[in-house]
């Protein structure tokens, strides 16, 4: 149980912050050139929405972040026990205990992945469908 410790809430904290990174990025980008009033190449465009999508992201993973290093730090809970940790010791608030250096981590880790994608896809001539 050591080696595992905190797998579970781990894998949903993968799974969440990978379809709000994809699915928030698609729309802001699409809503990023509409309010910059530039073409969907620019990389204004592509650096505001994927900033947009790493605020989501972090915002949706930021619980299960923390509910994954309560059970690393105590192996013995289960996740049940973690959120009722947590909720006891800071309430609601201390499910976004870390929020900004987390988004600290991945802010920069989203923008430079969605820019790299879409290089790739301007180099691959691959269109992008609004």
């Amino acid at each position: 149980r050591g080696l595992w410790a905190g797998s579970g809430p781990l894998i949903g904290r993968v799974c969440l912050l990978s379809v709000s990174q994809l699915l928030t990025y698609d729309k802001a980008r699409a809503l990023s050139e509409h309010w910059l009033h530039l073409p969907g190449s620019s990389p204004w465009v592509h650096i505001s929405a994927s900033a947009s999508a790493g605020l989501v992201a972090t915002t949706v993973s930021c619980p299960l972040e923390n509910v994954k290093t309560i059970i690393q730090n105590y192996p013995a809970l289960s996740t049940r026990a973690a959120c009722r940790r947590i909720l006891s010791s800071a309430g609601y608030y201390g499910f976004f205990r870390g929020w900004f250096a987390l988004y600290l981590r991945l802010g920069p880790h989203t923008v430079t992945t969605f820019l790299v994608l879409e290089r790739l896809r301007c180099w691959m001539g691959s269109a992008y469908a609004t």
